[in-house]
């Protein structure tokens, strides 16, 4: 009866070995610890340009804070958006590697946009693409009327 006992705790054993020593090899194996490998970035930036004669002659707090939205879908179509404000400013966003479709989701005001409303780019694996919307200033007199920039 002793030795059923001792052969049934020897096998139990030794295939618990078995399957912890297999649980072991194949999760060490089968998770990829290197996060960033499928990642690249994205320099999604806005380019106002001011180019009505106000060269320095305005200071800084009577310029208009520019807000401009915009959308960036990377190739698993995971979306992020970015607010970006100012005459030039710049926001870097991770992306997964491939294919990416950034959009302007709102134009900022008095400006006119002159490139396309949407920019798609290739970005590899570790690699940094640089996405520029450029506008045009719309300039306004006193009364706040518009007028031809």
């Amino acid at each position: 009866m002793r030795l059923g006992i001792a052969r049934t705790a020897v096998a139990v054993a030794s295939s618990a070995g078995l399957v912890v020593g297999a649980a072991t090899s194949a999760g060490a194996a089968g998770f990829d610890r290197d996060r960033d490998r499928h990642r690249g970035w994205v320099n999604v930036c806005q380019d106002i340009n001011e180019h009505h004669g106000s060269q320095g002659k305005n200071r800084d707090r009577d310029r208009p804070r520019y807000h401009g939205a915009y959308k960036v879908e990377d190739s698993s179509y995971r979306a992020k958006y970015v607010d970006l404000y100012g005459r030039y400013d710049c926001h870097q966003v991770e992306v997964r590697a491939g294919r990416v479709h950034v959009s302007v989701s709102y134009v900022p005001d008095r400006t006119r946009l002159r490139s396309r409303y949407d920019k798609w780019v290739y970005v590899d694996r570790g690699e940094y693409k640089r996405v520029v919307f450029n506008y045009d200033a719309r300039g306004h007199d006193k009364d706040g009327h518009s007028r031809a920039a």
